[in-house]
């Protein structure tokens, strides 16, 4: 995902290139630098630039560019640059995660002479980058002498001798994650995917991204192509750096009933054969509370027990949940279960920044209690908590600690530090009550009536999972997915979840994500395309168009 290596950085000049030659010229780059040919297309015919001006293409290994050289050189307006540096492939594979190396900063300055840095050394400035460092610099040998009045040394007072740098090896599947990065490119939104029962994190995505080759540009840089790819990650207002996947994260909506339902049978005031009528509105000591059915303008769904409020994603079900634990003296029942399923408290993974999100603590009334229970009020979750505690429900109940390091080897290949699922607690819910929730997440999926039941159809990997439409203020719902595989097969089952950011619906946008998701792992690559997608990975319009529900 990143080394140190001698590299190319390719563009081509506006007006020099020969028309007769764009298609082979497309193809060379298209294949070096692993951009789309339509992008290059693009970029080569730009009515923004001029003639004489230089258009950055991207970055290839030397090696590379060379196995091409004949062609390349045929072709006129191509111009390259090599030089030696950090070399991210595919503009970044999980840019979030790794990081990236930059000079060394303004106030870092002493910090690195102490260590014995060379103050025009680039080192890691984010992620595994970041936290890697001491193994990724090895040891710097120094030793502290005695000094007579004319300069000499007359002693030695201690030694410390150098060590060769180790390198970084990490869990993510590289081929899972560059899909799952095209898979919410056209959005806002984040990805995660775990194994389900060790921990090992597979996938990591933010959308927008960045390429981390961009920060090569600079006082000290050496890549001509990315100072204009560095001013769009800092300037263009989409926060392109910030990790979404670990971030301060989102309203869970509907995703979060699932912890409700536990509190509910948990509480023992709930049983799963009770019964409620799931209609429009719910009332709420005069406040009226609507199920999302309402602004479908659906059928109310009538009468279903608790499972099956869940597989139907009924809000009056837990709207009554809410209000029921809140009237009986047990205010906290809900917020207690959210915090037992690791919501509201880093999750401890290394390498990658993260933030806690929010569980309130208790709510003022019955109605806030209600849309506490579907995962609104002030509930912020974000992906990584999600994938984590659905990773637990199908295992069985153990929470382990999300990890992006595999191994870490010295020059020789000896392992310093080796990859071990580490369990950090176990879901407070009974091994009955846990099944019952593993079967009605499997209903989301299976059943004519579940919320996923249409976009799941067909797919031989069984699925468990909820879908979610989290209300937020003055624009669409953010769209959920969360689930599971029980496949059981010979690659491990894994977790995941998808959040877009005002993407409308849970069911029609995040659901068709995730199902790529579990196509790419399982099956080698996605297996049909979005309802907003030309063919697969191209986007037929800017954004789907959706009308919020769970």
């Amino acid at each position: 995902l990143a080394a140190n290596n001698d590299i190319v950085s390719l563009g081509v000049i506006q007006g020099q290139t020969n028309t007769d030659q764009e298609d082979p010229l497309v193809t060379v780059l298209s294949q070096l630098v692993e951009k789309p040919a339509a992008w290059i297309r693009a970029a080569i015919n730009s009515d923004q630039t001029v003639p004489g001006q230089y258009i950055p293409i991207g970055e290839a290994l030397k090696d590379s560019v060379h196995e091409k050289i004949e062609p390349l050189t045929a072709l006129d307006g191509v111009t390259w640059q090599e030089y030696k540096g950090r070399y991210y492939p595919a503009q970044g594979i999980a840019p979030h995660v790794t990081g990236y190396v930059a000079a060394i900063q303004q106030g870092q300055e002493q910090q690195y002479e102490r260590e014995g840095y060379n103050l025009g050394e680039r080192v890691g400035q984010n992620g595994i980058e970041f936290w890697g460092e001491p193994y990724l610099t090895g040891q710097r040998g120094a030793e502290l002498r005695v000094i007579d009045p004319q300069g000499n040394a007359v002693s030695v007072l201690s030694r410390v001798e150098q060590k060769p740098a180790q390198s970084i090896y990490l869990t993510i599947d590289r081929d899972l994650q560059l899909e799952a990065q095209r898979a919410i490119a056209s959005f806002n939104g984040a990805i995660v995917v775990v194994e389900r029962d060790t921990g090992r994190v597979l996938a990591m995505v933010s959308s927008p991204g960045f390429d981390p080759n961009a920060f090569e540009c600079g006082e000290n840089g050496v890549n001509i192509n990315q100072c204009t790819a560095l001013l769009q990650i800092i300037n263009d207002g989409r926060e392109r750096s910030y990790n979404r996947a670990t971030g301060n994260g989102y309203p869970l909506g509907s995703v979060f009933k699932v912890i409700t339902m536990a509190a509910a049978l948990e509480s023992g005031l709930f049983k799963p054969e009770d019964t409620l009528d799931c209609q429009h509105e719910y009332v709420i000591d005069g406040t009226v509370l609507e199920d999302w059915t309402k602004a479908k303008d659906y059928d109310p769904s009538g009468v279903l027990n608790l499972p099956e409020g869940l597989m139907r994603s009924c809000d009056p079900w837990f709207y009554q949940i809410g209000e029921i634990l809140f009237k009986a003296g047990h205010p906290q029942d809900i917020s207690n279960m959210a915090r037992a399923f690791g919501l509201g408290s880093k999750t401890g993974i290394e390498g990658v920044k993260e933030e806690a999100g929010n569980i309130p603590d208790e709510a003022p009334d019955p109605v806030e209690a209600a849309r506490i229970a579907i995962g609104q009020n002030t509930v912020l979750v974000n992906p990584l908590q999600a994938a984590r505690f659905m990773a637990a429900v199908g295992n069985g109940g153990t929470l382990y600690k999300p990890q992006v390091i595999e191994k870490i080897t010295d020059a020789d290949g000896k392992a310093s530090i080796v990859f071990e699922p580490q369990a950090q607690g176990t879901l407070p819910v009974k091994k009955e009550n846990l099944m019952i929730i593993q079967e009605a997440l499997r209903m989301v999926v299976s059943d004519r009536r579940g919320t996923a039941v249409d976009i799941f159809s067909g797919l031989s990997i069984p699925v468990y999972g909820k879908t979610g439409t989290a209300e937020v203020d003055y624009d669409d719902p953010n769209a959920w997915f969360a689930g599971y595989t029980n496949q059981r097969g010979s690659r491990p089952d894994i977790a995941f979840a998808v959040v877009i950011e005002n993407g409308g619906e849970g069911s029609e946008i995040a659901a068709p994500i995730a199902r790529r998701l579990v196509e790419a792992y399982f099956m080698g690559g996605p297996q049909r395309k979005y309802l907003w997608e030309a063919s697969i990975n191209v986007t037929k319009t800017p954004e789907p168009t959706s009308t919020p529900s769970p």
